[in-house]
């Protein structure tokens, strides 16, 4: 039997290990009731479901939206806020769409002192 070949891209991996993190995390403090944070970024990253706002830091740094297939917890809202000095960018994975007033996108390029807050539903991000 033939073995298959899997192309995981980078985007792809780095979700997968953030998603690990969170379960692991969330195996470790059962009891605990869920928590959300301020977290600060410089290099690209992966949003990740306990981020209440993600302050990113570094001009040009692109910020992907986890899978919604993953998705555990109802209705999260989230900040992703620009601070940079330049653009940033924030993708969806596996053609997923982010509702905005204009229309649905994939990317949306945030410019220096803006921000995007967007909310999680069972089939896609909007923004508020």
């Amino acid at each position: 039997m033939a073995k298959k070949a899997y192309n995981i891209s980078n985007i792809s991996l780095r979700y997968l290990i953030d998603n690990l993190r969170q379960r692991i995390l969330a195996l470790e403090n059962p009891i605990d009731p869920p928590y959300f944070e301020h977290r600060e970024v410089s290099v690209n990253s992966t949003l990740l479901i306990k981020d209440a706002t993600l302050e990113v830091s570094a001009i040009d740094v692109i910020i992907t939206l986890y899978d919604l297939t993953e998705v555990t917890t109802t209705n999260p809202i989230y900040n992703i806020a620009n601070s940079s000095g330049g653009n940033i960018t924030i993708n969806t994975v596996n053609s997923q769409f982010i509702y905005l007033p204009f229309g649905k996108v994939q990317t949306v390029t945030i410019q220096d002192g803006d921000s995007l807050t967007i909310q999680l539903t069972s089939k896609h991000w909007r923004s508020l």
